[in-house]
């Protein structure tokens, strides 16, 4: 891992010299410095871009291994390929029977998760579903396991799957699966920004590897993530992601990282390439829960508001997929926590009228 730039001092005021550059000289040079930077940031993010696209295709093309891929096929081929599928991709930890202590973790998170909930109506009676949520990093996981049943939720990798054997023997006996972390809806230098703000050594070093990786043009690929939640949705299990990604502005503790409420922009490919695989191998649209998770930090009360089901095929906006769900999270969220989704909620609500 490399080591951080060091920050050059600060030199005190002093006489000007014969040869010091002028005020003038001064302003010009930093004029260019920020056109540099703000075009070193434009390409950065053009190339994330590029390369989201890119790895859509290797995600799709990796799983077109079967002869009978694309065939029409009858009910019992397709049964036969969705064994086999989960045969091969489930996940080993979640694999049997839960044991006597995942029931008692999991039970125990439920019950110190539960909160008020608008909108239970909605969740459909059985699985499979995608669950879609903010993530402000005040208990929306326990929340969330406390309200829907055998919920998987994804945890950061590095972050937090890594960061202890123990962390890691607790996450998978409540059935959190592992993913590897984006910054890649950020600007270079938001991510510098937000990695200055970490408060233990451990966080910084992980936003300092993701942005040094990124800078490089390698983005996580997330295949094991996209086949580990298939599988588990082809089982009849639910999945959950927080699109928006890593907590970035911590106010509270070193492991219990606070973030500013209003909504950021979400990453995208993930939850799209998952909806694709599902249809692909079920024929069927995967139903997705668009879920906000909204928190009084005066007085500390917590709710979740559960929106109908929503189905990617529906969506007739200019919107992308990864935001027209999250316009519906964010409908769902007091206007002033809305953040980056603010405006894209009038493409929604058009489209209703």
């Amino acid at each position: 891992m490399s080591e951080k730039e060091e920050i050059a001092p600060k030199v005190p005021n002093q006489e000007r010299v014969a040869n010091e550059p002028s005020v003038q000289e001064h302003q010009h040079e930093s004029l260019l410095g920020d056109e540099k930077r703000r075009e070193l940031e434009q390409k950065s993010v053009e190339q994330v871009e590029k390369k989201i696209e890119e790895l859509k295709g290797e995600i799709e093309d990796a799983d077109q291994e079967n002869p009978w891929e694309n065939l029409k096929e009858n009910s019992d081929l397709r049964q036969e390929k969705i064994k086999k599928y989960q045969e091969r991709y489930f996940p080993k930890h979640l694999r049997g029977k839960k044991d006597i202590i995942s029931k008692a973790l999991i039970g125990l998170v439920s019950m110190f998760g539960r909160v008020e909930t608008e909108g239970r109506e909605n969740i459909p009676k059985k699985g499979p579903y995608f669950v879609v949520c903010n993530h402000p990093g005040g208990g929306e996981p326990e929340a969330l396991m406390g309200t829907f049943k055998n919920l998987h939720i994804a945890i950061g990798k590095k972050i937090w799957w890594d960061r202890s054997p123990w962390l890691q023997w607790f996450f998978k006996k409540i059935g959190g699966i592992p993913i590897e972390e984006s910054l890649s809806n950020l600007s270079l230098k938001d991510k510098k920004e937000a990695m200055g703000l970490q408060k233990d050594k451990y966080a910084q070093a992980v936003f300092e590897e993701i942005i040094r990786m990124e800078e490089q043009g390698k983005l996580p690929i997330n295949t094991e993530f996209v086949r580990a939640a298939v599988a588990l949705l082809l089982k009849g299990d639910s999945v959950c992601v927080f699109p928006e990604g890593l907590w970035l502005n911590p106010e509270g503790s070193a492991l219990a990282p606070r973030e500013k409420q209003e909504l950021k922009k979400a990453y995208s490919a993930m939850m799209e390439l998952i909806v694709r695989q599902y249809k692909k191998l079920t024929g069927e649209e995967l139903p997705i829960m668009p879920v906000a998770f909204i928190e009084d930090r005066t007085s500390g009360k917590k709710k979740l508001s559960i929106g109908e089901p929503l189905s990617l095929d529906e969506n007739n906006t200019e919107l992308s997929g990864i935001d027209y769900v999250m316009a519906h999270v964010a409908e769902r969220l007091p206007e002033k926590q809305r953040g980056y989704y603010k405006d894209k909620i009038q493409s929604i609500s058009k489209k209703t009228i």
